[in-house]
């Protein structure tokens, strides 16, 4: 073999190398997201059903709604639900805001740079949520948000 086809075909390899990396990393960097993704909206899903079992039991303190005031972490055996698509350090629930008590989706659906909580809760309507990262665009955060929970995606 001549030394320029030699160089040519471990160039071609080492290319062929890189994509196929590149390939498999970003493969699995999707994969990882999805399973965050389910984790996130299975949490919803546990949180809002001890909401539920907690206003039909009547064991914790109920708004005039009847609607627990607050999420208890006591609630949940094991540890309180976490949303995987959160940062690091996020604040656990956020209760709705004043203006937000006749929502059931927050105004704000992501952590706008770590200044809101994984969830949010509106004692009001009984309803939880889950915040999402920032997308790229309007139709994407949509898109986000409800897959995490679980929901149509025509938000308000």
């Amino acid at each position: 073999m001549k030394p320029l086809h030699i160089a040519f075909d471990i160039a071609l390899l080492a290319t062929l190398a890189t994509v196929g990396l590149g390939t498999l990393g970003w493969w699995r960097d999707q994969e990882d997201s999805q399973l965050r993704m389910i984790a996130t909206a299975a949490a919803v899903q546990t949180i809002q059903t001890h909401v539920s079992m907690e206003s039909t039991l009547g064991g914790a303190q109920l708004n005039s709604d009847g609607f627990p005031s607050s999420i208890d972490p006591r609630w949940f055996e094991g540890g309180t639900p976490l949303n995987r698509l959160a940062p690091e350090g996020a604040p656990w629930v956020e209760l709705a805001a004043r203006d937000e008590v006749d929502r059931v989706h927050p105004k704000q659906m992501s952590f706008s740079g770590g200044r809101h909580a994984m969830f949010w809760y509106n004692p009001t309507k009984g309803v939880v949520r889950a915040r999402v990262p920032e997308q790229a665009s309007d139709l994407r955060m949509k898109e986000t948000y409800s897959a995490a929970n679980g929901i149509a995606t025509d938000a308000d």
